[in-house]
């Protein structure tokens, strides 16, 4: 009789220890692969890594005179958090460019809002450059810039672009010089509409 009760209990944890073997091999199944990115607050120009398992655009190959950009969205499905990434980037401009009178510029502010409150005028979600001490040194570089967080998805059309640019270069407006930096262009973009504004 406690032969048999003896050979009970071993074949129960012989089960019971299978079972957490497979449990363990299914939970590291599930668990995606992740990629590293490096990048910088854009609130506080501070750097910033994260972690992400997968990446698609929010707002892909736009671009105004010289200054690329681009939203893109990195997921971690494993933390199930969703982060917003801004990439600028500096085009040469062509000779056709400069011909026709297109100026390069340099980012001087640039805020990202997204997904809107009802009945508000704001976004629950947002992230601007800092107010620069030195004001020949407040561009914005290329690079790529951490935005806000979330943990739900974002719409995709739910995002705006709120920018200041200044002339890169000096330039004749109406036989008068421009000197580097004293013109100033506000720029706003909403992905629903797909097109941005620019004014003096």
């Amino acid at each position: 009789m406690n032969y048999k009760m003896t050979r009970f209990m071993f074949l129960c944890v012989v089960l019971l220890i299978s079972n957490g073997c497979n449990k363990v091999e299914v939970s590291k199944e599930i668990k995606k692969k992740e990629s590293s990115a490096s990048l910088i607050s854009l609130n506080t120009f501070e750097k910033k890594s994260l972690r992400y398992t997968e990446q698609q655009d929010i707002l892909s190959q736009s671009a105004i005179n010289n200054i690329g950009y681009e939203i893109k969205e990195l997921s971690n499905k494993n933390t199930k958090k969703y982060y917003y990434v801004l990439n600028l980037s500096n085009k040469s401009l062509s000779s056709l460019d400069k011909k026709n009178g297109i100026v390069p510029y340099d980012v001087i502010k640039i805020s990202i809002g997204a997904k809107s409150v009802k009945n508000s005028n704001i976004f629950s979600k947002s992230a601007t450059s800092p107010v620069f001490i030195n004001y020949k040194n407040s561009r914005l570089e290329e690079n790529s810039y951490y935005l806000f967080e979330s943990k739900l998805p974002i719409n995709k059309d739910d995002f705006r672009i709120d920018a200041f640019f200044v002339n890169a270069e000096p330039f004749t407006l109406k036989n008068n010089t421009v000197k580097k930096g004293s013109q100033t262009y506000h720029f706003i973009e909403d992905t629903k509409d797909k097109r941005g504004v620019i004014s003096e």
